[in-house]
């Protein structure tokens, strides 16, 4: 009798082994890797349960099977979200005509900012979901990072307008000439740099002006700087994105005062915390949901964010005196966290430009406005934009 016990109790014991195995590696190399990784654990426990000769321990194996069944089915639900999205079935491809480092090698590494765009970076970048195409567009920069820009014999040298911001900024998914800077400037028949990077937040930009990195090497006075905000630069800002562990780490002291302690990934617990947990189920579609895009997001992280835009505003002011800052803030989001940006930023900007102002029909026709198969915004929409901007600008001229 105790042998048989001992064997179902060794068989139970290698069963799991294989269990915790095999979930490492689908963790490692699965797509949906969770969905199936839950699905064995509940076969596992039925197993268990199964071979089980006490009440307690066939009780336990219930409740775990139970409690499993509830995050399989919300795996689930969230796969059919993201499918429905289109993520996850996305294939992207580089090819880049001149190029140094990662992501199709169009970004590099900077002891600051922590990374920014390669200097002379020409290339193509195409992007399917379900086989289909997205899109298929060049990115061009110039011997400074910056992404090609409207060209003018007429401009004058020294004065500019300068971009700062992130994908949305960039101008990811088009053309160069596709880019709201580029359109910006080609209106206005002026000099327009945009200084966007895919996944930037204002930590860049606060940390380019802290130590002598804006607007660059180039000869340039800023008539205006454009800032194009979006909520998720609160997670950003906070190191809670997994495409932005390099960035620029402020901390906001009791005081108030704001302070560059280095890269959130340099050697600081926290946020070694976050990129550990983050790696760990970053394949999970309810960690991605409830804790990347939610829970994460608290009093501190919203007033460390409005700490930071605020400060770019002071600084601004002392560098170039001239210069008006203006915010572009996408509120197309109905989270709380977005409507109180909302409230606040316009207090720390000369200009306050809302999309869905520009663009009144945005969030009942998204599609029209967005990059194809992508969220990102099209050219359609930097058009529209470019020309609030223009008006704006040349109101303060």
């Amino acid at each position: 009798m105790k042998s048989s016990y001992k064997n179902q109790l060794a068989i139970v014991f290698l069963l799991w082994l294989l269990v915790i195995v095999v979930t490492i590696l689908l963790v490692a190399y699965a797509k949906f890797s969770f969905l199936i990784a839950i699905a064995i654990w509940i076969v596992a426990a039925v197993f268990t349960a199964v071979k089980s000769t006490t009440p307690i321990g066939r009780a336990c194996c219930i409740n775990i099977i139970a409690v499993l069944s509830v995050f399989l089915w919300l795996e689930g639900h969230w796969v059919r979200k993201s499918l429905a999205r289109g993520g996850d079935v996305e294939s992207s491809q580089w090819s880049e005509d001149s190029a140094t480092d990662d992501q199709g090698k169009i970004i590099v590494r900077d002891p600051v900012l922590g990374y920014r765009n390669a200097p002379n970076y020409a290339g193509m970048h195409e992007r399917r979901v379900h086989d289909e195409l997205g899109f298929s567009v060049r990115y061009t920069t110039d011997e400074n990072g910056h992404r090609k820009g409207w060209s003018s014999a007429d401009a004058v040298e020294n004065e500019c307008t300068v971009f700062f911001g992130c994908s949305f900024t960039f101008g990811f998914g088009l053309n160069d000439e596709e880019a709201g800077p580029y359109m910006l400037g080609r209106m206005t028949n002026s000099r327009v740099l945009n200084l966007g990077v895919n996944s930037y937040g204002p930590h860049q930009l606060l940390a380019a002006l802290e130590f002598d990195l804006f607007p660059g090497a180039e000869n340039c006075e800023p008539g205006a700087v454009i800032y194009q905000a979006i909520p998720d630069h609160i997670r950003r800002v906070a190191g809670y994105t997994e495409y932005d562990q390099h960035g620029p780490r402020y901390v906001l002291l009791d005081n108030g005062e704001l302070v560059y302690t280095g890269l959130f990934s340099d050697f600081d617990s926290s946020q070694l915390s976050q990129s550990f947990w983050g790696g760990l189920f970053a394949k999970s579609y309810i960690y991605k949901e409830y804790f990347q895009r939610r829970l994460l997001l608290a009093d501190k992280e919203i007033d460390l964010y409005l700490a930071i835009v605020a400060e770019i505003g002071q600084r601004l002011e002392k560098a170039y005196p001239d210069a008006e800052f203006i915010i572009v803030y996408w509120d197309t989001e109905n989270r709380d966290y977005a409507i109180e940006l909302d409230e606040k930023l316009p207090t720390m900007a000369d200009k306050y430009l809302r999309v869905t102002e520009i663009i009144p029909d945005i969030q009942a026709v998204p599609d029209e406005y967005r990059v194809p198969l992508d969220p990102h915004p099209n050219a359609r929409a930097n058009q529209a934009i470019a020309e609030a901007l223009a008006n704006v600008i040349s109101a303060v001229e």
